[in-house]
């Protein structure tokens, strides 16, 4: 199958399958995006086909979708991928139901500054957004912040800047971390610095 065909794409803002811009076998160049998670979906595509996607912003990552009832590297099915900053994915259509993905040209994790842990002990508070986040616990008694929404080969890293105080890091709404109850808390450690990874769409596991 050709991949000759170059195209430019705005990735969709809803942020789901459904409402992913539609790639194109061929080259496809995703357009800066106005935040994390806008999504991008493949397209219906036979054994072979190769779609190439280059995320050109070097400020947020996008999701991309499969097709309806198709997986991305034998994950599970529907479930969206990641494509970091300044990379290019290429998915090459391995058999009538999964796409296999490699990236290349990963661009540096976006930093935030430091960032103030909500006071509200709850899941959904102080939501991060960048790759790698600085969190100051500067409330003795309360300090949350949420993950995004669970996707596969996603890595989110978190730091507790404060000597003090412990945070708890909840997961999006229906995810789980470790082995811990859906929607349950991480406690991270006063300056101590995890790092999620997510190994399926409701999956993180900290190190």
């Amino acid at each position: 199958m050709s991949t000759s065909l170059t195209r430019k794409i705005t990735p969709g803002t809803t942020q789901t399958q459904d409402g992913g811009a539609p790639l194109q076998v061929g080259v496809n160049i995703a357009l800066e995006s106005a935040g994390n998670d806008d999504a991008l979906t493949l397209p219906n595509a036979p054994v072979g086909a190769t779609v190439i996607v280059k995320n050109t912003s070097e400020l947020v990552y996008l999701q991309v979708f499969p097709g309806v009832g198709d997986t991305i590297d034998d994950g599970s099915a529907n479930a969206s991928v990641k494509l970091p900053t300044n990379s290019t994915a290429t998915f090459v259509k391995e058999d009538d139901a999964n796409w296999e993905l490699s990236i290349s040209g990963k661009g540096d994790p976006v930093v935030s500054g430091v960032i103030t842990a909500s006071t509200t002990d709850a899941q959904g508070e102080q939501p991060l957004t960048l790759d790698w986040n600085q969190v100051n616990a500067a409330d003795v008694t309360n300090n949350a912040v949420t993950l995004p929404a669970a996707a596969t080969g996603m890595e989110v890293v978190v730091r507790n800047t404060n000597a003090s105080n412990t945070l708890k890091v909840y997961p999006a709404s229906g995810d789980k971390i470790n082995a811990l109850a859906i929607d349950a808390a991480i406690t991270v450690g006063t300056g101590t610095t995890v790092v999620f990874r997510a190994f399926s769409a409701s999956q993180w596991y900290s190190q």
